[in-house]
């Protein structure tokens, strides 16, 4: 696709109009024919305000980062990291945290100059990668380019319905440019997260797949991604339902009856209804094949669903994508015996970890793995490999386990 804000070189006009003795394909993203890619490197777009815990409306109880394509202006195609490590919200902060959203833009370009830019004449293509934070969800450009950020940011807080995605300030975003994005939260940050990304694979010399990284979560996750690697940690100190608190999570986890005094943990009837318990939701999209890991703490309620749903490609082809509950390291692990001890069907398995006796069945935080294939990925990992062999590795695999994401999920410092 052209972008019509830059002149065409005269080689590229040759070749729009076709040559009669053949010419290279006009370059789709630059003004040259030997474009290659580019990162800018991380930078801070965000250094503001989240209302968590203020008790008022505008507290942030769903956070959306990324989305698939939308307009032709609105995709990111690229990694997010989401990092719980910046000081808890609490009375003395008036339920206010600290957020800080970096990107980390990619694009392909001719050179450097093409790509940062050289002056006040041509500030480069990264320039017009931008952050969109708004409350609202009609992803429509702005009149003014310099509001793309203008609504949830430092001055006005990040408040509720406030989103994180990538704008492109043009007439349509080029197929290979976009960002990753890295978001830091406070620590006690226990909204919903809905990640969303695409992999960044229109150029088969550069399968720049895109992963999505959680650590220290405490509320309900929703994944949607392609073939990437996901890998989510959940908090050491999370709790079933946080948004009951923690006052009324011990009060569900000692329930006993009325009447005869047995202990009956999560009932209807506890001052907190299990319709409050947390749900890690983690799908692929349209048959590709990702691999997705959820650690969680020994002692944690759970029962965990994982799925890999390419079944008649495995039976066909012998390679099996397994889905695996870990029950190593949690305090009480039980697997089903129906869907997690079939050897001849190793792509499905069900289990629940920590289960309170007493409770109802069929309770606990809800985790739901689902790969959509299974099979080999290519992929390159960075700038650097542009243009070399692809590496390749056997995705489709899913995972929950207690500690086996230690010391490989592993935060950066805080900016």
């Amino acid at each position: 696709m052209i972008d019509r804000k830059r002149p065409l070189t005269l080689v590229a006009l040759m070749c729009l109009t076709g040559c009669a003795n053949g010419c290279a394909e006009a370059p789709q993203d630059g003004g040259c024919l030997n474009t290659t890619p580019y990162k800018s490197g991380w930078q801070t777009v965000l250094d503001g305000s989240i209302a968590v815990s203020t008790g008022e409306s505008y507290d942030v109880t769903e956070l959306k980062i990324g989305g698939t394509q939308s307009g032709g202006n609105f995709i990111n195609r690229g990694d997010i990291e989401v990092y719980h490590t910046l000081a808890p919200a609490s009375d003395q902060t008036q339920g206010l945290g600290q957020i800080i959203v970096q990107l980390n833009k990619f694009t392909f370009a001719c050179d450097d100059a093409e790509a940062f830019g050289d002056g006040a004449d041509n500030p480069g293509r990264f320039s017009r990668i931008q952050p969109w934070l708004f409350a609202s969800n009609s992803l429509v450009p702005p009149s003014d380019p310099s509001l793309a950020g203008a609504e949830c940011d430092a001055t006005n807080g990040f408040l509720a319905g406030c989103q994180i995605r990538v704008y492109y300030d043009g007439q349509t975003q080029p197929i290979r440019d976009g960002a990753d994005i890295r978001v830091f939260l406070p620590s006690n940050f226990a909204g919903k997260l809905i990640l969303t990304t695409d992999d960044n694979t229109e150029d088969s010399t550069y399968l720049d797949r895109s992963d999505i990284t959680v650590d220290g979560l405490q509320g309900r996750l929703e994944i949607t991604m392609d073939s990437g690697v996901a890998k989510v940690k959940i908090a050491d100190d999370a709790i079933p339902a946080p948004a009951c608190g923690v006052d009324l999570n011990t009060a569900c986890d000692d329930y006993t009856d009325p009447l005869s005094g047995d202990p009956l943990p999560w009932s209807g009837d506890c001052p907190c209804s299990a319709e409050n318990l947390n749900s890690l939701k983690i799908d692929s999209r349209g048959n590709e094949a990702m691999n997705a890991t959820v650690d969680a703490p020994p002692n944690y309620w759970a029962i965990a669903n994982l799925n890999n749903v390419d079944e008649l490609n495995s039976i066909a082809t012998g390679t099996y994508c397994d889905a695996d509950i870990a029950c190593d390291g949690f305090d009480t692990c039980e697997l089903d015996p129906v869907d997690c001890s079939d050897a001849e069907k190793p792509w499905r398995c069900k289990g629940r970890t920590n289960f309170p006796s007493g409770a109802l069945d069929g309770t606990g935080v809800t985790v739901a793995m689902t790969s959509d294939g299974c099979g080999t990925v290519q992929y390159h990992s960075g700038p650097d490999d542009y243009n070399t062999a692809a590496a390749e590795e056997k995705r489709g695999l899913v995972n929950f386990c207690t500690g086996c994401l230690d010391g490989v999920v592993v935060a950066p410092p805080t900016p």
